[in-house]
């Protein structure tokens, strides 16, 4: 097949995101290219108070984190991501001075990977002791947006595959790729200010 080379026009965008090419004529390309200029709206519900903060700081991350070979992989991590410009650090101490209106602060967990020893997740539904009760996580607060279903389709993926295949003119190719951005999920900007919900 002939490759047409179609050139990016520069924008200011948040993250890493730039829909470009045949991208572009995807039907989720507005929404795509609404995302990419602005970041993904993220809807977390109340603000914490300072002694929520300090209760969610105070459980600490997930025992899986606190393994030494874990502890220098997710260091070698942070740094890896501050200089993609995916995350900020910040001192406890100096935002207590001056609270970001939607901060939360969710458990860091190291998990078993397949391709390295680890892989750092943010533990986005373990709620946190507090007084009482407890404080209710970030993924129970969070305001849903997707379309019904958006996720069942996710799971057919490999269903229509299949069908297609058998479907195929058999006298004809049939060309397939793969691709798995490993940061994928990091390049997924949140809009401004939200990003503070996201903390760990």
């Amino acid at each position: 097949p002939t490759v047409k080379y179609i050139p990016r026009t520069p924008r200011p965008h948040r993250g890493q995101m730039d829909p470009a090419g045949p991208a572009l004529d995807h039907p989720a390309a507005d929404l795509l290219t609404e995302y990419a200029t602005f970041g993904c709206p993220a809807n977390t519900g109340n603000d914490w108070t300072i002694d929520e903060l300090q209760a969610a700081i105070d459980v600490g991350p997930h025992v899986s984190a606190m393994v030494p070979e874990a502890m220098q992989q997710l260091q070698e991590e942070v740094a890896m991501k501050i200089s993609n410009g995916q995350v900020k650090v910040f001192l406890w101490d100096d935002l207590k001075k001056n609270l970001p209106p939607k901060l939360k602060i969710s458990r860091i967990a190291m998990i078993p990977h397949k391709s390295k020893p680890y892989r750092a997740i943010l533990d986005l539904s373990y709620p946190i002791q507090f007084r009482d009760g407890t404080i209710a996580p970030v993924n129970e607060t969070t305001t849903k947006t997707a379309p019904r279903g958006s996720m069942d389709q996710m799971g057919q993926a490999l269903q229509r595959l299949i069908y297609a295949y058998a479907t195929a003119d058999e006298d004809k190719p049939i060309f397939a790729a793969k691709e798995d951005i490993k940061d994928g999920f990091w390049r997924l900007v949140a809009e401004e200010g939200a990003e503070w919900s996201f903390a760990y």
